[in-house]
This record gives structure tokens, sequence and C-alpha cells, in this order.
């Protein structure tokens, strides 16, 4: 369980990102910029894009690097890593250099361009037959991730933390990270192995009970609050029973639930291999076929519930509570579209290059909002809420709060960004927020009352969201 959790913890701390769909050169066009870019075979916009990096990385040359990127995104090269890293780039100079306009403008060419593509691959088959009462839809693009630039640069180890079932694997790095963090600690120092291991293991028992008071607050403060487990409380008996010890084995993963109901939770793993999973984890004798589409999981339950396996697609798989997993079934069986339209609307604005994806429904902002006190009335009316990421060398994250209300979006993007520029003050020492909130950025989109938030990090800034932290 504790794996799931940090897996989601991931999840939600990665939020939003863009892109740009660009025009492709034709060959003609590419032959003549070569000719002109100082390196054979590198296209013009290649060759702006390595001088930016240059003077961004190893000159700190903020002027050189500004014009050379700008050149980048102006010529719309068919590269989207090229133009994504780029555009994230020039987001973190604007934001050094004050330009917060410029800086504005680019988060909403983003986030407009995204909108424009109306593309669905950022979802899985599977996904269209899923129950209409659902309210939240999350996607993690694993092999996109483990694809990206960040990845190769970082090592792919940088994952294993948040992605390993191996509860062994996971309290080894959870050590090595604590000892490396109290190394200046005279509390530690001199200690021998075991008597280290015996601080490791109170130092870690005391935040898990801080946040099991955290959470008991929060639950006290609800009027009903949701006592029913979450389908992802079993998800590593799961993939146990697949032969997997880690998501990184997967190519992408969704979870998707109703906000106010554990019972109403559901995720979907794809794999290239899911046939020959199956069929091993049957001949093991550790799930048990009841159709030709649907397995039950043998020995795990979550409240009781028997745990279902519905192979939507021959490289899809559904984990369910019966009663869900049914309802998969029967629309699968009838070849009709039963997910949310909201969420579907909502899911077209989500830029294709995303490795990451949030997204939530009116219903679900409605709720928070009645949680929210005094402080809902200074919100706007929600229409839904995307987060997206996107890796290349730079990460992006950006949410967009979509609103018809422009007024109460314009106070909401004044409230916020006096919040976010108080993060420098002393008493933030102590705030349990992560560092890269302090770099957020905040704009309302041109058109409506949308409100974006934005934020981009180097590969070394991003390290923490994904390493254990003490």
């Amino acid at each position: 369980m504790g794996s799931t959790a940090r897996l989601a913890g991931t999840l939600t701390s990665l939020l939003p990102a863009v892109l740009v769909a660009c025009a492709s050169p034709t060959p003609t066009e590419r032959d003549a910029v070569a000719r002109v870019s100082g390196r054979s075979g590198e296209s013009q916009a290649e060759r702006y894009y390595r001088r930016g990096v240059d003077c961004m990385d190893e000159f700190d040359r903020p002027d050189c690097a500004l014009e050379n990127l700008e050149q980048v995104v102006s010529l719309n090269p068919s590269e989207r890593a090229l133009t994504g890293d780029a555009i994230f780039r020039l987001i973190k100079l604007y934001k050094r250099s004050g330009e917060q306009d410029r800086l504005t403008q680019l988060i909403r060419k983003y986030w407009e361009l995204g909108k424009k593509r109306n593309d669905a691959s950022v979802l899985s088959y599977g996904v269209r037959s899923f129950p209409s009462d659902l309210t939240t839809l999350a996607v993690f693009d694993i092999d996109r991730l483990q694809r990206s630039r960040m990845v190769s640069i970082l090592g792919e180890e940088v994952l294993e933390y948040r992605l390993t079932c191996d509860e062994e694997r996971r309290d080894a790095l959870e050590y090595e990270a604590w000892v490396q963090a109290t190394a200046g600690d005279p509390a530690v120092q001199g200690l021998s192995e075991e008597a280290l291991l015996e601080a490791f293991e109170s130092a870690r028992e005391k935040r898990r009970e801080e946040r099991r008071r955290e959470r008991g607050s929060r639950e006290r403060g609800e009027d009903a609050p949701d006592r029913a487990a979450p389908i992802t409380s079993a998800l590593c008996d799961v993939m146990a029973a697949l032969g997997l010890t880690s998501f990184a084995e997967l190519e992408r993963v969704t979870f998707a639930g109703r906000h106010n109901d554990g019972a109403r939770t559901l995720v979907s793993l794809e794999s290239r291999d899911m046939d020959a999973l199956l069929a091993a984890a049957a001949s093991r004798g550790v799930v048990t076929q009841n159709s030709e589409r649907r397995w039950t999981l043998d020995d795990v339950r979550v409240d009781e519930d028997a745990i279902a396996l519905v192979q939507v697609d021959s490289d899809e798989l559904v984990v369910a509570r019966s009663a869900i997993a049914t309802e998969i079934e029967q629309a699968r069986e009838s070849g009709r579209e039963t997910w949310s339209k909201d969420l579907k609307k909502l899911s077209m604005t989500v830029p294709s290059d995303s490795c990451f994806f949030f997204i939530a429904d009116e219903e679900v902002l409605r709720w928070g909002m009645d949680n929210a006190g005094a402080l809902a009335a200074l919100l706007p009316k929600p229409q839904g809420l995307v987060a997206a990421a996107a890796t290349y060398e730079h990460t992006g994250l950006f949410v967009r709060l979509h609103t018809p209300e422009r007024f109460k979006a314009s106070a909401l993007v004044w409230l916020a960004r006096k919040i976010l520029e108080g993060g420098g003050q002393e008493d933030a020492e102590d705030s349990d927020r992560p560092v890269w909130l302090e770099q957020m950025d905040v704009a309302l989109a041109p058109n409506g009352g949308d409100v974006i938030f934005g934020v981009t990090m180097s590969p070394a800034q991003a390290r923490p969201m994904f390493e254990p932290q003490w």
C-alpha cells in the first residue's frame, strides 16, 4: 500500500504541461538551412537550440540564450522535444529577467495550441468503457517519461523509489536518503550501523504518525468521510500476481475514480506483454479466469470485495471491484462509449506531449468549494480543472482552471501571486510545500476567465520529486 501511495504522490506532484504542434519543413528547406548551420545535417532550429542551451547552461549568458531560443520557437520546427524544451527554458529565462508579460504570453500560447489539437492520443482505448459517474482521471505515461532527456541525464534509477513495489528495496532507498540527510547531525555521528538503523526506524515512525494525525484531522472536518478503501491499496498485489515488481515495467497507468467514494475507483495497466502476463498468472494459480476477458485475483480482497481484472484491449487490463468490473465488461461487449462526457471534453484540452495529466470535472471542484468555508465566496465558478506535465530535458508543469467568471478569476490570479511572492518569507522556511512551488507563475487566459498556473524545472530541480525526502 505504501508504494501505491507514493506513486499517487508522484502523480499529483507532477502537475501539468504544454507543448507546441509545429509544421515540418520540406527536405528542400532543411537542406537550405543546413548549409548555414555550421554543422553537417543540422537544421537552423537545431543550431539555434544548441546555441541557446550553451549560452544558458555553459556560459550563463541569458541575453544570448533568449535570442537563440526565441528563434527556435518562431521557426516552429517539427521536432517537438526541441520546441518543448526551448519553451520551458524561455519560461525560466523570462521569470529570471522579470518579463512577466512575455512569460504569460508563452504559457497562454502553449495551452491554446494544445486545445486546438483536439487530440485523444493521451488516453487508452479502455477509458471509453469506464462508468459515467467517475469524476477524476489521471494518466501516467511511464514509457514517455523513461524516454525523456531528463531521465537520461539523471539516470533511470531516479524513478526507482516512486515506481517499485519491492518494499525491501524502498526501505533501503529511504534509509540511504536519511543517512545522507542527517550526516551533519551530531546526534547520529559515531553511531554503529545497528544504532543508525534504530534511529532511522524511529524517525520514520514519527513521520508516519504525524501524517496519520493530519489525515485524521482532515477526515474529522468532513461531514461524510470516505471510509471505503480505493482499489490502489491492493495494486502491488495485482502487480505481484502478474509477475511484476515495478511500474517501470509498464507502458502507461490510468487512475480513475469518484471523488467522494473510494469504492468507485479503478486502475488501468498497459503492457505489450499483457496476454503472456495473464497466462503466466493463471498457470501459477494466482488468478482465476471467469470469462474470456475477466479474471479474479485469488486470496486478495479490498474491504471484503473481490478484485476483478478485465482485459479491455490486448495490452490493457482494468483493475476494479467486482461491481465496477461488471459495468466495464458489459460496456466493452456492447461497444458503447459510456465514460463521462465532462471528462472527455476536458481530456481534449490535454497536450499530446504530456507524460502525466490529471483532470477533475465541475462536480469535484464544487465539492471542494463546499469544504473551503468563507474562501469559497471569493473563488470563480469552476467548470473543470486540467493539470499536465511534459518532460524533455527540462520539465514543465501546468494547471488550467476552466471558468467563465473573468472578474473573479482576475482576483484569484492577484491573490495567488501574492501568496507565491510570500514564498520567500522567513515563516515559509518551516513550510512543507515543495521548493519548486516558489517558482510557479499564474496568468489569466486571453479568452474567458481561465486561470493558468505554470512552472518549469531543470533536471536538478526535478530530482527531489522522485527521491525520498527527509
